[in-house]
């Protein structure tokens, strides 16, 4: 019976193509981001490294001629050079995007204060962004789905249909055998199409260069695996309920739909409606007034240091001066509008909080969620990667601004001890609730649409 379902073969063909180019796909964008954040690194490096090569030529002929930019801590921190700090890539990272698209990836870091920190250039498309990344996680997510419904909606439903179960009962055979042996062969295929797809999906991209662990690819098919069995189950269950193998369709379909669409819209809804992110028109607007104040006090000192040096004010200004001024504007600026990013913090954290607890109203999202966090791209794989950053970068900021502001110059021996971004991620593919937990549920559910399932077909007509 199942070498005659010749759609049965189309969708696992489909399934297997879909998957290796989501795989594909991903591979080649963090391929592409690893590459060009390593170009921009080695181009910084290259630039410093030639800097501080012409401080020690300087330092060797006994600092005869004009200071060499490299000894200026001001000039060097806040104009000439700068870090890359790029987040480590975990060992599924290709398979899933997750929120790579909405957060940073890496930092661009100079002097300059924390609140300044942006991306150093968009690496990808603005269209890509918008529309959103093609990996695994979302064919797993929401197209699997859609195949398990085409293969099972009508598991039971057209049998009865075609008068196979009549013929059955008038055979002897007992319509629970017949029932159970149909319902473990094409469940037990299911499974082995989705682990198959992703044994070579993941294969894809470790051949592509993505870290292998044996450990994260368990978890990540054993997800996928009892993802896709819950949706068989609950075909199998719609079926139980004796509708024709159109309505089953329906119904199944409008469960996708509901599971997969709407609810997962209405969660991120009810975040982002209960804890609303502050007004950025209001930021901006202080952001401004406080940048304004800062240049107002910064010209009164600029005033002030040139009354005390009057042989300045024909000549030229040094511009360790002007760096000085710009760090101290820049930190009354930081204290003015630190209420306001506290305030977005905040709301951050309670809408990440809410939506712990909704996405168990949806196996897509528990799904989804857990992909994520299996591939280190969920938001608190993202934020342990922000806070090891900015910790990076008060030690970057503070290896100019301190010789800075006490009026020293830099020396090669300084250059030796220029703080490096050594960060070691958490190892999400290790037990842990964001994992375990889903896959639990998953279970649970799954176990629970069977059960109910067998239940109904206790009293299922052959006719």
């Amino acid at each position: 019976m199942l070498r005659r379902v010749s759609s049965l073969w189309v969708l696992g063909l489909m399934l297997v193509v879909l998957t290796i180019l989501a795989a594909v796909s991903g591979s080649i964008r963090m391929t592409t981001l690893a590459t060009t954040i390593a170009e921009r690194a080695d181009a910084e490096l290259a630039v410093r490294n030639s800097l501080i090569s012409s401080l020690e030529r300087y330092t060797e002929a006994g600092a005869q001629g004009d200071v060499p930019v490299a000894a200026k801590p001001g000039s060097m921190g806040f104009s000439v050079t700068s870090a890359y700090a790029a987040m480590p890539a975990a060992p599924l990272a290709p398979l899933a995007i997750g929120v790579g698209d909405l957060l940073p990836y890496y930092y661009r870091l100079d002097a300059h204060a924390a609140y300044t920190l942006v991306q150093g250039g968009e690496i990808e498309n603005p269209l890509n962004l918008r529309v959103g990344g093609f990996d695994v996680a979302f064919v797993m997510v929401f197209l699997l789905p859609i195949i398990v419904i085409a293969l099972t909606y009508d598991i039971m439903s057209r049998e009865k249909e075609l008068g196979v179960l009549a013929l059955i009962g008038a055979q002897g055979v007992r319509l629970s055998t017949f029932i159970a042996a149909k319902v473990i062969a094409r469940g037990a295929l299911i499974a082995l199409m989705i682990v198959g797809s992703n044994a070579m999906a993941i294969a894809a991209a470790v051949y592509m260069g993505a870290e292998w662990h044996f450990g994260a690819a368990a978890l990540w098919v054993a997800i996928a695996v009892l993802y896709g069995l819950a949706w068989f189950a609950l075909a199998v269950l719609i079926n139980a309920l004796g509708f024709s193998s159109s309505t089953n369709g329906v119904v199944l379909a409008n469960i996708w739909l509901v599971f997969v669409i709407v609810i997962p819209a209405i969660v991120k809804l009810a975040a982002t409606t209960l804890y609303p992110a502050p007004s950025r028109v209001a930021l901006t607007t202080e952001l401004r007034e406080a940048a304004t104040e800062a240049d107002e006090r910064a010209a009164e000192a600029r005033e002030a240091y040139m009354f005390d040096h009057p042989e300045m004010v024909e000549g030229d200004v040094d511009q360790e001066i002007f760096f000085r001024q710009v760090a101290l504007s820049e930190q009354d600026i930081a204290a003015s509008i630190a209420p306001q990013l506290e305030a977005f913090e905040a709301q951050a954290e309670r809408q990440a909080a809410l939506m712990k607890w909704l996405k168990f109203s949806s196996p897509a999202l528990l799904a989804n969620d857990a992909f994520a966090a299996l591939a280190g791209a969920d938001r608190a794989y993202h934020a342990a990667f922000r806070a090891a950053v900015l910790e990076y970068h008060q030690r970057w900021q503070a290896f100019f601004l301190e010789p800075l502001m006490r009026e020293q110059l830099l020396t090669a021996e300084d250059w030796a001890n220029l703080p490096a971004f050594d960060y070691q991620p958490p190892r999400r593919y290790l037990p842990n609730s964001a994992i375990n937990l889903p896959l639990v549920v998953l279970l649970v559910l799954g176990v629970a649409l069977v059960a109910a399932g067998l239940a109904k077909y206790r009293r299922y007509s052959h006719i």
